[in-house]
């Protein structure tokens, strides 16, 4: 997993907001019931969720590079998009204070550069 999500970060140079946005999606659809946290889901969530999140930000990254990335087909991977935005209610937003809220968890684990404490906040 951890493996995974490196790959993804290393080679898509994706900026702290779009990390941190994709794991308020990943902590919402949790959290409303929609999505079943386990090993077998969170390596698609994460994918997923950083494509939302990275869209919604304007951040310059193709589908088709997610997908080749991501080892999915981009058909897959646009699928579980609008499975996930369903499930996000359209609900991108995110306050200051709530991202504020995931900066700070980061800051205090020490890992404010990067997605790979998602495994850990997310399953813990």
């Amino acid at each position: 997993m951890k493996d995974y999500i490196g790959d993804i970060l290393g080679n898509l140079k994706l900026s702290l907001h779009v990390q941190i946005h994709a794991m308020i999606y990943i902590d919402r659809v949790v959290e409303n019931g929609s999505v079943k946290l386990n090993i077998l889901t969170l390596h698609r969530l994460v994918l997923v969720a950083l494509v939302i999140a990275s869209i919604y930000l304007k951040q310059d990254v193709s589908r088709t590079t997610f997908a080749h990335i991501g080892r999915v087909r981009l058909s897959e991977l646009m699928n579980a998009e609008a499975q996930l935005f369903t499930s996000l209610k359209g609900e991108l937003f995110v306050e200051d204070e709530e991202f504020e809220i995931y900066m700070d968890a980061l800051t205090r684990r020490g890992e404010t550069s990067n997605l790979q404490s998602i495994e850990r906040m997310c399953t813990a």
